[in-house]
């Protein structure tokens, strides 16, 4: 009776692990930087039209950085379950990290497909600048941290109904495709 005991099929009893298991199904990361959808945007590289602003926060023990339009920050929007008052004392705040100086070298390095669980699908547009290669950054590209998008259509769902359009596509005026500057190596010598 014992040895049955053991051979029972183990049971999720404990609420935390019970949780997670059900969180791990609700957002995920698809990276799309080398498919169809983001081949008109990824690897390419863009002019800053206007002097820009990066944002950094501290997220999960870790820095997160985003590039927030020269109008940030955003009014924030009430729900119907909270209050103005609520929802903006739970906002992040977000501190300016580095300037991008108007004519400076942005490249637009992973593209992803974010599930947000039961919110959908949106972009996660992630780029660097040539003086500060090491910092990635998120660009205005998803519809639930951004009103004003840089990118059309506005999400994964978007993309897949509209039979028009069958990549994502720049539509913002900050920034513009412009060629990638050679890159010297270390050993080499300028002409």
């Amino acid at each position: 009776m014992k040895i049955l005991k053991y051979l029972r099929r183990p049971r999720i009893t404990h609420p935390h692990l019970m949780t997670l298991f059900i969180l791990s199904g609700c957002a995920y990361n698809e990276d799309i930087t080398n498919q169809d959808p983001a081949k008109e945007i990824a690897n390419k590289c863009y002019q800053a039209q206007s002097t820009l602003t990066v944002y950094s926060r501290e997220a999960h023990s870790s820095v997160e950085y985003r590039l927030f339009p020269p109008d940030f920050p955003p009014s924030p929007r009430p729900t119907r379950k909270k209050s103005l008052i609520q929802w903006t004392s739970e906002i992040p705040s977000w501190d300016p990290s580095f300037i991008i100086d108007k004519n400076d070298i942005l490249r637009i390095v992973k593209v992803t497909n974010e599930l947000r669980g039961t919110n959908g699908h949106c972009w996660h547009i992630i780029a660097t600048v040539d003086k500060n290669p090491f910092i990635e950054f998120e660009l205005p590209s998803c519809w639930m941290h951004h009103t004003n998008l840089w990118f059309t259509p506005d999400s994964p769902y978007e993309l897949s109904i509209d039979k028009e359009r069958d990549a994502i596509t720049l539509v913002s005026d900050y920034i513009k495709l412009t060629q990638c500057p050679l890159v010297q190596t270390l050993n080499e010598t300028p002409k």
